[in-house]
């Protein structure tokens, strides 16, 4: 009888054993886990400008008009869209090859934005057309497509603050050069020597200033390109790379000069790195060594 106690014993101090080890594993894996997870979310949060359970970002494709009677037409029979602006004065652009600007690689860079947008369920995020975005510039904006198809990008890309790139139409486009792209440097502009088998993309992160108000803890981003798949690959990349950016610039403004192969939208390398010489990183870091300098000297 004694022996058959000692074992129930030994069994008892054995399952509350498992009990309390089952018990302090679950703990540490909640925690752990919900750790992992608000830091991710802060690292998304800091990067896009979203806020937690508030739709603030908003993921922005140019809307155009068609052109209705073949005397709007510039040029009839290729010719078939129009852009209408509506800051600062009313333009008109007619489009040529309209599915270049608003067709499948407008609507396959969306889908790479939205798709990882999704994954943050905690952030919500919208699709809106630009010419509903530039109603309410207080939200974070991913603007999607170039400034001849995106009065959202236009404005954003109009930006003293914007020092990075910026696109023109040269004085006689043909079909296959309708823009030229342009690095911002001290010295002036440097124009991008394109070769043949790439489409080149652009990425642009700036604090949200809209009229030199500054809006707390937004952002705007654009990713737009020459070619057909010089946007959806900007956006691809920054869709499938936002993480690698965040360790590099954390919340500082940048440009990212990117080129993709023709015919591989998803094969996109890295031109260029571009950012401001005197980072909010950078200042915040020789601020932090001036009081350790002045604190010494006491």
């Amino acid at each position: 009888m004694d022996m058959f106690t000692e074992i129930q014993k030994n069994l008892l101090d054995i399952s509350l054993g498992h009990i309390v080890f089952g018990v302090l594993s679950f703990i540490v894996g909640f925690l752990f886990n919900y750790l992992r997870t608000r830091w991710q979310d802060r690292r998304f949060r800091r990067f896009f400008g979203g806020e937690r359970n508030e739709e603030r970002i908003r993921l922005v494709y140019g809307q155009f008009t068609e052109l209705i009677s073949p005397d709007d037409q510039a040029n009839p029979g290729f010719a078939n869209a129009q852009k209408i602006y509506h800051i600062g004065h009313k333009k008109v652009v007619n489009v040529r090859r309209f599915s270049e600007f608003a067709g499948a690689s407008t609507i396959t860079a969306v889908n790479y934005i939205s798709n990882e947008l999704l994954k943050h369920k905690h952030f919500p995020s919208k699709v809106y057309t630009d010419v509903d975005a530039i109603k309410n510039y207080n939200h974070s904006f991913i603007s999607i497509g170039g400034p001849a198809s995106n009065e959202l990008t236009d404005s954003i890309m109009d930006r003293e603050d914007n020092i990075y790139f910026e696109f023109e139409i040269p004085e006689n486009p043909t079909s296959n050069s309708l823009f030229q792209l342009y690095k911002k440097t001290p010295n002036g502009k440097v124009k991008l020597e394109r070769l043949s088998d790439f489409d080149y993309g652009i990425i642009i992160r700036l604090d949200n200033r809209h009229e030199h108000d500054f809006v707390k803890n937004s952002v705007y981003f654009v990713c737009a390109g020459l070619g057909s798949h010089g946007t959806s690959g900007a956006s691809y990349y920054l869709a499938n790379n936002w993480k690698a950016l965040y360790r590099k610039y954390k919340t500082d403004e940048f440009g990212v000069l990117l080129r993709v192969r023709k015919g591989a939208g998803t094969d996109v390398e890295v031109v260029e790195f571009v950012s401001k010489a005197l980072s909010k990183s950078t200042l915040r870091r020789f601020k932090v060594r001036l009081k350790r300098w002045l604190k010494s000297k006491k």
